[in-house]
Protein backbone atom coordinates (compact mmCIF):
# COMPACT_ATOMS: atom_id res chain seq x y z
CA UNK A 1 0.00 0.00 0.00
CA UNK A 2 1.30 3.08 -0.95
CA UNK A 3 -0.25 5.45 1.62
CA UNK A 4 -0.57 4.79 5.18
CA UNK A 5 -0.41 6.07 8.41
CA UNK A 6 -2.32 7.55 12.01
CA UNK A 7 -4.40 10.93 12.57
CA UNK A 8 -2.09 13.74 13.02
CA UNK A 9 0.65 12.19 10.20
CA UNK A 10 0.82 12.23 6.83
CA UNK A 11 3.00 9.45 5.69
CA UNK A 12 3.58 8.73 2.35
CA UNK A 13 5.50 6.42 -0.46
CA UNK A 14 6.94 8.70 -3.24
CA UNK A 15 7.28 7.82 -6.71
CA UNK A 16 10.50 6.87 -8.14
CA UNK A 17 10.55 6.87 -12.04
CA UNK A 18 11.78 3.66 -13.18
CA UNK A 19 12.84 4.86 -16.76
CA UNK A 20 17.20 5.78 -18.04
CA UNK A 21 17.86 9.56 -17.38
CA UNK A 22 18.37 10.28 -20.72
CA UNK A 23 15.26 9.08 -21.99
CA UNK A 24 13.02 11.11 -18.92
CA UNK A 25 12.41 12.74 -15.84
CA UNK A 26 9.82 12.91 -14.15
CA UNK A 27 8.60 15.89 -11.50
CA UNK A 28 6.28 14.86 -8.55
CA UNK A 29 3.93 17.43 -6.37
CA UNK A 30 2.04 15.93 -3.63
CA UNK A 31 0.08 18.81 -1.45
CA UNK A 32 -1.49 16.54 1.87
CA UNK A 33 -3.91 18.10 4.25
CA UNK A 34 -4.72 15.24 6.42
CA UNK A 35 -7.09 14.81 9.75
CA UNK A 36 -8.86 12.95 11.95
CA UNK A 37 -11.53 12.66 9.36
CA UNK A 38 -10.62 13.24 5.83
CA UNK A 39 -7.68 13.35 3.30
CA UNK A 40 -7.12 16.11 0.54
CA UNK A 41 -4.39 15.42 -1.67
CA UNK A 42 -3.67 16.86 -4.83
CA UNK A 43 -1.23 14.82 -7.18
CA UNK A 44 0.61 16.42 -10.23
CA UNK A 45 2.74 14.26 -12.43
CA UNK A 46 4.68 16.63 -15.28
CA UNK A 47 7.28 14.32 -17.69
CA UNK A 48 10.32 16.43 -17.95
CA UNK A 49 11.70 15.86 -21.27
CA UNK A 50 15.27 17.58 -20.63
CA UNK A 51 12.94 20.91 -19.22
CA UNK A 52 12.41 21.43 -15.69
CA UNK A 53 9.87 24.38 -16.14
CA UNK A 54 7.16 21.96 -17.77
CA UNK A 55 3.69 22.26 -17.56
CA UNK A 56 1.85 19.29 -15.54
CA UNK A 57 0.54 16.89 -17.91
CA UNK A 58 -2.45 15.77 -15.55
CA UNK A 59 -3.55 17.28 -12.04
CA UNK A 60 -5.87 14.19 -9.83
CA UNK A 61 -7.36 15.44 -7.11
CA UNK A 62 -8.53 12.91 -4.55
CA UNK A 63 -10.88 13.32 -1.42
CA UNK A 64 -12.23 10.62 1.17
CA UNK A 65 -14.55 11.99 3.43
CA UNK A 66 -14.86 9.00 5.34
CA UNK A 67 -13.15 8.08 8.31
CA UNK A 68 -9.36 7.15 7.60
CA UNK A 69 -9.80 3.02 8.40
CA UNK A 70 -12.34 2.55 6.11
CA UNK A 71 -13.07 1.81 2.21
CA UNK A 72 -12.63 4.79 1.32
CA UNK A 73 -8.98 5.51 2.75
CA UNK A 74 -7.89 1.98 1.23
CA UNK A 75 -9.64 2.93 -2.07
CA UNK A 76 -7.42 6.03 -1.98
CA UNK A 77 -4.20 4.05 -1.17
CA UNK A 78 -5.25 1.62 -3.89
CA UNK A 79 -5.71 4.44 -6.57
CA UNK A 80 -2.65 6.18 -5.73
CA UNK A 81 -0.96 2.62 -6.12
CA UNK A 82 -2.00 2.06 -9.37
CA UNK A 83 -1.53 5.68 -10.57
CA UNK A 84 2.14 4.75 -10.37
CA UNK A 85 2.05 1.28 -11.44
CA UNK A 86 0.46 3.12 -14.95
CA UNK A 87 3.45 5.50 -14.95
CA UNK A 88 5.69 2.85 -14.65
CA UNK A 89 7.03 4.40 -11.46
CA UNK A 90 8.92 2.36 -7.96
CA UNK A 91 8.07 2.89 -4.60
CA UNK A 92 10.30 4.50 -2.00
CA UNK A 93 9.29 6.22 1.37
CA UNK A 94 9.08 9.54 2.28
CA UNK A 95 7.26 11.37 5.60
CA UNK A 96 5.47 14.54 5.33
CA UNK A 97 4.34 16.33 8.11
CA UNK A 98 0.84 16.81 9.00
CA UNK A 99 0.10 19.74 6.36
CA UNK A 100 3.21 19.30 3.50
CA UNK A 101 4.11 20.62 0.01
CA UNK A 102 6.92 18.37 -1.22
CA UNK A 103 8.14 18.44 -4.68
CA UNK A 104 11.17 16.05 -5.90
CA UNK A 105 13.14 15.49 -8.83
CA UNK A 106 14.07 12.22 -9.10
CA UNK A 107 16.98 11.05 -11.40
CA UNK A 108 18.03 7.34 -12.30
CA UNK A 109 20.90 6.85 -11.21
CA UNK A 110 21.19 8.54 -7.90
CA UNK A 111 23.43 11.60 -7.65
CA UNK A 112 25.53 12.94 -4.69
CA UNK A 113 26.69 16.00 -3.75
CA UNK A 114 29.46 16.08 -1.57
CA UNK A 115 30.66 19.09 0.70
CA UNK A 116 33.88 18.99 2.74
CA UNK A 117 36.18 21.61 4.00
CA UNK A 118 39.28 19.17 5.07
CA UNK A 119 41.31 16.26 4.12
CA UNK A 120 38.38 14.16 2.80
CA UNK A 121 38.71 10.49 4.26
CA UNK A 122 35.04 10.21 4.77
CA UNK A 123 34.47 10.92 0.86
CA UNK A 124 37.42 8.65 0.15
CA UNK A 125 35.13 6.29 1.68
CA UNK A 126 32.24 7.18 0.36
CA UNK A 127 33.61 7.17 -3.27
CA UNK A 128 35.20 4.11 -2.95
CA UNK A 129 32.26 2.75 -1.98
CA UNK A 130 30.66 3.97 -5.08
CA UNK A 131 33.31 2.43 -7.13
CA UNK A 132 32.75 -1.04 -5.50
CA UNK A 133 28.72 -0.98 -6.25
CA UNK A 134 27.96 -0.86 -2.82
CA UNK A 135 26.56 2.70 -2.80
CA UNK A 136 24.05 2.72 -6.01
CA UNK A 137 24.91 6.06 -6.99
CA UNK A 138 27.11 8.60 -8.74
CA UNK A 139 28.97 11.57 -7.23
CA UNK A 140 28.27 14.30 -9.52
CA UNK A 141 30.40 17.02 -8.02
CA UNK A 142 32.44 17.86 -4.60
CA UNK A 143 32.39 21.63 -3.60
CA UNK A 144 34.73 22.83 -0.83
CA UNK A 145 35.16 26.21 0.89
CA UNK A 146 39.08 26.53 1.28
CA UNK A 147 40.53 26.13 -1.82
CA UNK A 148 43.57 23.89 -0.63
CA UNK A 149 41.44 21.25 0.70
CA UNK A 150 42.47 17.42 0.22
CA UNK A 151 38.90 16.49 -0.52
CA UNK A 152 39.63 18.77 -4.08
CA UNK A 153 42.11 16.26 -4.87
CA UNK A 154 41.04 13.16 -4.00
CA UNK A 155 38.31 14.61 -6.42
CA UNK A 156 40.09 15.19 -9.05
CA UNK A 157 42.57 12.03 -9.02
CA UNK A 158 38.78 10.11 -9.45
CA UNK A 159 37.93 12.67 -12.54
CA UNK A 160 35.10 14.28 -10.38
CA UNK A 161 33.76 17.37 -11.23
CA UNK A 162 35.25 19.62 -7.96
CA UNK A 163 35.45 23.18 -7.21
CA UNK A 164 36.63 25.65 -4.56
CA UNK A 165 34.18 28.44 -3.87
CA UNK A 166 35.29 31.75 -1.79
CA UNK A 167 32.87 31.11 1.79
CA UNK A 168 32.95 34.89 1.90
CA UNK A 169 33.57 37.28 5.03
CA UNK A 170 32.02 34.84 7.64
CA UNK A 171 34.36 32.66 9.90
CA UNK A 172 31.94 29.80 10.86
CA UNK A 173 29.15 30.08 7.82
CA UNK A 174 28.78 31.21 3.89
CA UNK A 175 27.81 35.06 3.09
CA UNK A 176 24.85 35.27 0.69
CA UNK A 177 26.89 35.29 -2.23
CA UNK A 178 28.87 31.75 -1.26
CA UNK A 179 25.75 30.58 -0.06
CA UNK A 180 23.99 31.41 -3.64
CA UNK A 181 26.73 30.05 -5.09
CA UNK A 182 26.71 26.75 -3.85
CA UNK A 183 23.29 26.03 -4.25
CA UNK A 184 23.46 27.32 -7.50
CA UNK A 185 26.18 24.78 -8.69
CA UNK A 186 24.37 21.75 -6.57
CA UNK A 187 21.34 22.57 -8.63
CA UNK A 188 22.72 22.89 -12.15
CA UNK A 189 24.40 18.90 -11.40
CA UNK A 190 20.95 18.17 -10.17
CA UNK A 191 22.18 16.21 -7.00
CA UNK A 192 19.33 14.43 -5.02
CA UNK A 193 21.91 13.80 -1.57
CA UNK A 194 24.19 16.37 -0.40
CA UNK A 195 26.93 14.73 1.71
CA UNK A 196 28.39 16.68 4.22
CA UNK A 197 32.13 15.41 4.87
CA UNK A 198 34.25 17.39 6.93
CA UNK A 199 32.31 20.38 5.59
CA UNK A 200 33.13 23.40 8.57
CA UNK A 201 30.73 25.97 7.73
CA UNK A 202 26.95 25.92 9.27
CA UNK A 203 24.39 25.87 6.50
CA UNK A 204 21.87 28.44 7.06
CA UNK A 205 18.04 29.36 5.85
CA UNK A 206 18.19 29.52 1.93
CA UNK A 207 20.38 26.51 1.84
CA UNK A 208 18.87 24.33 3.74
CA UNK A 209 15.28 25.33 2.19
CA UNK A 210 16.43 24.58 -1.41
CA UNK A 211 17.69 20.38 -0.46
CA UNK A 212 15.16 20.45 3.22
CA UNK A 213 15.32 17.19 4.04
CA UNK A 214 18.24 15.86 1.63
CA UNK A 215 21.36 16.74 3.02
CA UNK A 216 22.86 14.11 5.53
CA UNK A 217 26.02 14.94 8.28
CA UNK A 218 27.91 12.55 9.96
CA UNK A 219 29.72 13.52 13.81
CA UNK A 220 32.18 11.91 15.36
CA UNK A 221 29.85 11.17 19.00
CA UNK A 222 26.85 9.58 19.93
CA UNK A 223 24.52 12.31 19.27
CA UNK A 224 23.03 13.47 21.20
CA UNK A 225 25.49 13.80 23.38
CA UNK A 226 28.67 16.16 22.76
CA UNK A 227 27.42 18.04 19.57
CA UNK A 228 29.73 20.47 18.60
CA UNK A 229 33.53 21.28 17.68
CA UNK A 230 35.63 18.27 19.30
CA UNK A 231 33.19 15.77 20.12
CA UNK A 232 35.79 13.13 20.69
CA UNK A 233 37.79 15.26 23.37
CA UNK A 234 34.53 16.42 24.89
CA UNK A 235 33.60 12.56 24.84
CA UNK A 236 37.19 12.24 26.80
CA UNK A 237 36.70 14.72 29.13
CA UNK A 238 33.73 13.49 30.87
CA UNK A 239 34.61 10.11 31.24
CA UNK A 240 32.10 8.53 28.82
CA UNK A 241 33.11 4.39 28.37
CA UNK A 242 31.40 4.22 24.89
CA UNK A 243 31.25 6.89 22.40
CA UNK A 244 31.34 6.64 18.78
CA UNK A 245 29.81 8.43 15.40
CA UNK A 246 26.46 9.46 14.22
CA UNK A 247 25.05 10.15 11.01
CA UNK A 248 22.04 11.85 10.65
CA UNK A 249 19.75 14.25 8.67
CA UNK A 250 20.71 18.14 8.96
CA UNK A 251 18.15 20.89 10.20
CA UNK A 252 18.88 24.12 11.13
CA UNK A 253 20.02 23.25 14.92
CA UNK A 254 23.48 22.17 15.87
CA UNK A 255 23.81 18.43 15.10
CA UNK A 256 20.44 17.77 15.79
CA UNK A 257 18.54 16.60 12.73
CA UNK A 258 16.96 13.07 12.59
CA UNK A 259 19.93 10.18 13.35
CA UNK A 260 20.01 8.00 10.56
CA UNK A 261 22.89 5.98 12.07
CA UNK A 262 25.02 5.28 15.25
CA UNK A 263 28.43 3.60 15.28
CA UNK A 264 29.96 2.26 18.94
CA UNK A 265 33.30 3.21 19.97
CA UNK A 266 35.05 2.16 23.49
CA UNK A 267 37.24 4.46 25.25
CA UNK A 268 39.87 3.12 26.53
CA UNK A 269 41.74 3.71 29.48
CA UNK A 270 44.88 5.13 27.91
CA UNK A 271 43.28 6.75 25.27
CA UNK A 272 44.34 10.38 23.93
CA UNK A 273 42.19 12.69 22.16
CA UNK A 274 44.32 11.73 18.76
CA UNK A 275 44.14 7.99 19.50
CA UNK A 276 40.07 7.82 20.18
CA UNK A 277 39.82 10.40 17.12
CA UNK A 278 41.87 8.16 15.31
CA UNK A 279 39.17 4.95 15.91
CA UNK A 280 36.44 7.15 15.61
CA UNK A 281 37.47 8.35 12.04
CA UNK A 282 37.66 4.40 10.90
CA UNK A 283 34.09 3.81 12.51
CA UNK A 284 32.69 6.35 10.58
CA UNK A 285 34.37 5.43 7.18
CA UNK A 286 32.21 2.26 7.48
CA UNK A 287 29.07 3.67 8.80
CA UNK A 288 28.68 6.43 6.58
CA UNK A 289 28.80 4.37 3.20
CA UNK A 290 26.54 1.90 4.46
CA UNK A 291 23.64 4.95 5.80
CA UNK A 292 24.30 6.95 2.10
CA UNK A 293 23.93 3.58 0.75
CA UNK A 294 19.92 3.19 1.85
CA UNK A 295 19.20 6.54 1.60
CA UNK A 296 20.23 5.97 -2.62
CA UNK A 297 17.96 2.25 -2.51
CA UNK A 298 15.45 4.07 -0.62
CA UNK A 299 15.38 1.66 2.12
CA UNK A 300 14.42 4.89 5.22
CA UNK A 301 11.72 6.90 5.82
CA UNK A 302 11.30 9.14 8.58
CA UNK A 303 8.05 10.04 10.95
CA UNK A 304 8.85 13.01 12.94
CA UNK A 305 12.09 12.37 14.48
CA UNK A 306 12.48 8.67 13.74
CA UNK A 307 14.51 6.77 11.06
CA UNK A 308 13.06 3.66 10.37
CA UNK A 309 15.10 0.84 8.28
CA UNK A 310 13.27 -1.41 6.23
CA UNK A 311 13.60 -4.75 7.84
Amino acid sequence: MIWRGRAGESKFTGLRFGKQRAQSQALLKIFVVWNSRSVWAAVTLAPLYGCRKSISSWTQFLRPTAPLKTAHSRCFAHLVSCLAIAFGFSAFPLVLPARSVIQIVVSNPFRLGVLGSGKGSNFVAIANAVAAGRIPAEIALVLSDVEGAGILAHARERKIPAQFIPPGKFRTKLDEDAERAFVAALQSAKVDLIVLAGFMRVLKGDFLRAFEGRIVNIHPSLLPSFPGLEAWKQALDHGVKVTGCTVHFVDAGVDAGPIIGQQTVPVLDNDTPESLHQRIHAAEHELYPHCVAAIARGEISVTGRRVVWKK
